[in-house]
């Protein structure tokens, strides 16, 4: 009787993953074949997006919640390509010489896309696979069928990246509703995020951090930045604040800024510039099923701005000068000057 101590499944299963349409992060549930004459199993996963740089996995008892504790499974050479169309590969050896003559093993890998933010490492997006390998060495040789099962989790994260999204419009003050107030170039801004997915806003998921960018779009300009990514929540300059509140589906933030004189060089007074604010967003799912996972989301908007003053080089150079002193004055006593 031949006796397969050793059964090496090697991950090479690249187009069929390949094929799967994916958002930013997330990882594709597993694609797997095999040989019918080496008993070799085929497993890759598919990565979404070029951005992410980490992926790891962790085998699991089958259900994907308790270590692995079993012992006929090992995980070895794990290899992610990184690309357009990334993907995570790994082998999976199972040790049959302390296993009876015929049955199955069982167990599951957990798959996670990790982003490196300032330092500090988040989990993103996680797949979870149930095998269900079974074997029969009395005939000399290795069969098995595998039965793969997606649980609630593999759902929860298949779907997430795609459903949620952020969204940024002019708000009246302290509403936390989307308008149409008038701006202009004096006059103070207040600007709302807010979460959605496919049915309207949504509290299912809430900003964690962020950063916001002004650009001149009728005239270009340099670009303004109020908001900047903190190492764990977003940092203003000294003419910004945040303030957090109920919108109608869930938390929403409302930024109020002033706008400097840079975004409007060019301009005759009376005459309107388009200033387009953009940006991008982390997302932590509030649902404690998902709770150690983010989301990288963008969003962009336009507002128009009327312009009141003189924006001639010579009076944009004084106005920017002024900007300054008001950012140092706001930086010595704490408040808008």
């Amino acid at each position: 009787m031949k006796v397969l101590n050793t059964l090496l499944l090697a991950a090479t299963a690249f187009a069929t993953a390949d094929a799967q349409m994916l958002a930013n992060f997330t990882v594709g549930e597993a694609v797997i074949t095999m040989s019918e004459t080496t008993g070799i199993l085929n497993v890759a996963h598919a990565v979404g997006g070029g951005g992410v740089e980490i992926v790891d996995s962790m085998l699991k008892e089958v259900g994907c919640v308790d270590d692995y504790a079993s012992g006929e499974v090992m995980l070895t050479n794990e290899n992610f390509v990184m690309g357009n169309s990334s993907m995570y590969t790994y082998d999976l050896e199972i040790d049959t010489s302390n296993l009876e003559s015929s049955g199955e093993v069982t167990f599951c890998t957990v798959v996670t896309s990790r982003l490196d933010f300032m330092g500090t490492i988040s989990p993103v997006s996680v797949a979870n696979t149930n095998f269900n390998v079974e074997f029969d060495l009395t005939t000399g040789g290795f069969t098995s069928t595998v039965g793969v099962t997606a649980n609630d989790q593999d759902e929860i994260d298949e779907e997430l990246p795609s459903d949620f999204f952020v969204t940024i419009c002019a708000c009246m003050p302290g509403t936390f509703v989307c308008g149409m107030p008038e701006f202009t170039q004096d006059s103070e801004v207040n600007l709302c995020l807010i979460t959605e997915d496919a049915n309207g806003p949504t509290g299912d998921v809430r900003i964690s951090n962020f950063d916001l960018t002004f650009v001149g779009v009728t005239v270009p300009t340099s670009e303004y930045e109020p908001v900047e990514f903190g190492t764990t929540m977003p940092e203003t300059n000294p003419l910004t604040t945040l303030t957090y509140g109920m919108g109608e589906g869930g938390e929403v933030i409302q930024v109020t800024t002033r706008l400097v004189a840079s975004l409007f060089v060019g301009i005759a007074p009376g005459g309107t510039q388009d200033i387009e604010t953009s940006g991008n967003t982390f997302l932590e799912f509030s649902n404690s099923k998902v709770g150690d996972t983010i989301q990288f989301e963008q969003f962009q908007d336009t507002i128009s701005v009327t312009v009141t003053d003189d924006t001639s080089e010579d009076e944009i150079e004084k106005c920017g000068l002024m900007d300054r002193i008001r950012l140092r004055l706001s930086k010595i006593f704490g408040g808008d000057n």
